[in-house]
C-alpha cells in the first residue's frame, strides 16, 4: 500500500469528497428530470393521439408495437409510428418500395416561388432526417467520402488507412468523413434546388469561383448553405431578367421654345 503524507491524504480526501458531492447532484437532477419526462410524455401522448384523425389512428392500432406504445403513454414512441406511416415506413408497404420513395422525395422536390427560405429548409432537412431515421444515409457518396476520408487521415497525420494503428480509431475516422461528405453533398444539393429565380445569379457565381480560382465555393454544411442563400442579393427582377436602369426623361421647361 502506497503511502501518503498527511496533506497529500487531505488533499486526497476532499477532492473524492467534493467527487461524491457532484455525483449526488447530479443523480438528483437526473431522477427529477426522469420524474419530470414520466409525466410530461404521457401529456403529449395524449395530446397528440386527440389530435390524430380516425384514419391514422386505427393505422397506429393495427401495428404490431401499438400495445408496447400505448401500455407505456410513450410520446417519442408515437410520433415515431406517426412518421413511419406518414413516409410508408410500416407494415402496409413493401420495405424496399419505401425507401426508395423517400430517396426521390428528396431528390425531386425543388423550391418553388411561393416557398420562403426558411420553410423550404425546414422540409428539406425533414426529408433528409426520414431517410437516415430508417438507417439510410442521405447524401452519401463513395467519392466524396474518399476525399474526406484523406482530409480525416492527414489531419492526424496519416498518409493512409494503413498507417492507422487503432481500429477504433481508424472507426472514428470513418464515422467522421462519412458525416461530413454526407453533409457537403446535401448542402450542396440544397443550393441546387434553390428556386432559379431567386438564386440563379447565385449558382452561376459559385461555378465560375471555381472555374477562376480552382477551388470549390459551395459550402461545406447545412447552415452554411442557408447563410449564403440568406445573404445573397438577387440581381434579377420578377421575370427572371437582369434589372436595366430606367432612361432619365429630358424635362424641358415650358418656356424654351
Amino acid at each position: 500500500m502506497e503511502d501518503y503524507s498527511d496533506d497529500e491524504y487531505d488533499a486526497m480526501l476532499a477532492e473524492w469528497k467534493l467527487d461524491v458531492s457532484e455525483y449526488v447532484e447530479d443523480m438528483k437532477e437526473y431522477r427529477n428530470a426522469k420524474r419530470d419526462w414520466d409525466d410530461c410524455k404521457v401529456r403529449i401522448y395524449n395530446l397528440l393521439l386527440t389530435h390524430c384523425p380516425k384514419e391514422l389512428e386505427t393505422k397506429l392500432k393495427e401495428m404490431s408495437s401499438w400495445a408496447a406504445v400505448s401500455a407505456d403513454r410513450d410520446a417519442i414512441e408515437l410520433v415515431k409510428l406517426i412518421r413511419g406511416i406518414t413516409h410508408k415506413h410500416d407494415e402496409t408497404a413493401q420495405g424496399t418500395m419505401a425507401y426508395v420513395e423517400s430517396d426521390l422525395l428528396l431528390y425531386t422536390t425543388f423550391m418553388s416561388k411561393q416557398d420562403t427560405l426558411q420553410d423550404f429548409y425546414e422540409l428539406f432537412t425533414a426529408q433528409y432526417e426520414t431517410i437516415n431515421a430508417h438507417n439510410g444515409q442521405a447524401g452519401y457518396h463513395p467519392a466524396l467520402f474518399d476525399e474526406h476520408l484523406d482530409e480525416c487521415l492527414a489531419a492526424q497525420g496519416y498518409a493512409t488507412v494503413a498507417d492507422v494503428p487503432d481500429v477504433d480509431e481508424l472507426e472514428m475516422l470513418r464515422a467522421e468523413a462519412r458525416r461530413t461528405s454526407c453533409e457537403e453533398y446535401l448542402a450542396c444539393l440544397f443550393v441546387r434546388v434553390a428556386d432559379q429565380t431567386r438564386y440563379g445569379g447565385l449558382k452561376a457565381r459559385l461555378d465560375n469561383e471555381y472555374l477562376t480560382q480552382k477551388k470549390s465555393a459551395y459550402p461545406k454544411t447545412m447552415a452554411g448553405a442557408l447563410k449564403i442563400l440568406q445573404n445573397f442579393k438577387a440581381e434579377t427582377n420578377a421575370g427572371g431578367r437582369r434589372r436595366r436602369p430606367r432612361p432619365r426623361r429630358a424635362w424641358r421647361s415650358p418656356r424654351q421654345n
